[in-house]
Formats: structure tokens, sequence, C-alpha cells
């Protein structure tokens, strides 16, 4: 029989708030409160590496992989509007 896994507590609340961060940068973004500027890239950013890290350290590699790879988008999004500044 599987081991139920364990719950840690910060590891939990760095993928919620990474949720949050991502869904919320989501929202504002279709509902035209903000354009796709650091406005939305840096939230994204953030929340997709905190739901990665959380995914990594609960070994669940498919969300972890996803979440890694959005996190390069939005990072070579943000040096693109670093750089273009």
């Amino acid at each position: 029989m599987a081991r139920p896994k364990k719950s840690n507590t910060y590891i939990d609340t760095l993928g919620w708030t990474g949720v949050i961060l991502v869904i919320g940068a989501y929202a504002l973004l279709s509902f035209g409160a903000i354009k796709a500027d650091l406005w939305f890239q840096v939230p994204t950013l953030m929340g997709s590496l905190a739901v990665a890290l959380e995914a990594w350290l609960k070994k669940d590699k498919q969300p972890a992989i996803l979440n890694f790879i959005f996190a390069a988008i939005a990072l070579l999004a943000v040096i693109r509007l670093l750089i273009t500044a």
C-alpha cells in the first residue's frame, strides 16, 4: 500500500503562493487590467518557479518540468522587455 505524502506547511505555502501569482497575473492580463509587460511577466516567473520548486520537492515531475519551462519562457520575456526598454 502506498504511503500518503507528508505535508510540509512551508512547501505547501510556496506552491499556493505560486498558484495565486500565476492565476492572478493571468486574470489581470485577460481582463485588460495589465499588459503583457513586466507587471505580467515577473509574477508569472515567480509563481511558476514557486510551483515548480514545490512540485520538484514533492517528487511530482510533470508539473515541475512544465512550470520550469513556463518560468524559462517568462524569464526570456523579462530579459527581452528589459533590453528593449
